[in-house]
């Protein structure tokens, strides 16, 4: 069949979209943050959207437009859940005013370096 390899090739699509709702989802699903849920909510539409597209073509040609998602998706997830699990699962911490951020002291040899490099 004509059509076959590029009914595989937007299936490949097809799939790299519905890890991306997947992914997206779950994000959501994971942050208390307001702006974050408005982004990740309309990144999701955005893949949908995308997805339709391409579903739309895949029958147009012929083809079984596929439900299935990547196994590299599948990991990226796990990772998120596990990521997710272990730090914040907010925005806020990486948004501390400049004056609550703490610098570590100087050594003694950057304190050294910095000042011959001065003269």
């Amino acid at each position: 069949m004509k059509n076959e390899k590029t009914i595989e090739v937007l299936n490949t699509l097809v799939q790299i979209n519905n890890d991306r709702i997947e992914g997206y989802e779950t994000a959501f699903k994971e942050t208390e943050e307001p702006d974050l849920k408005a982004h990740f909510s309309q990144f999701m539409l955005t893949s949908q959207k995308c997805k339709q597209e391409l579903v739309n073509e895949v029958t147009r040609l012929g083809g079984e437009p596929t439900d299935s998602t990547r196994v590299s998706g599948k990991f990226f997830r796990v990772w998120m859940d596990v990521k997710a699990a272990i730090t914040a699962k907010t925005a806020k911490q990486f948004s501390a005013p400049a004056s609550t951020v703490k610098t570590p002291p100087m050594k003694p040899t950057t304190m050294y370096l910095k000042m011959s490099w001065s003269i």
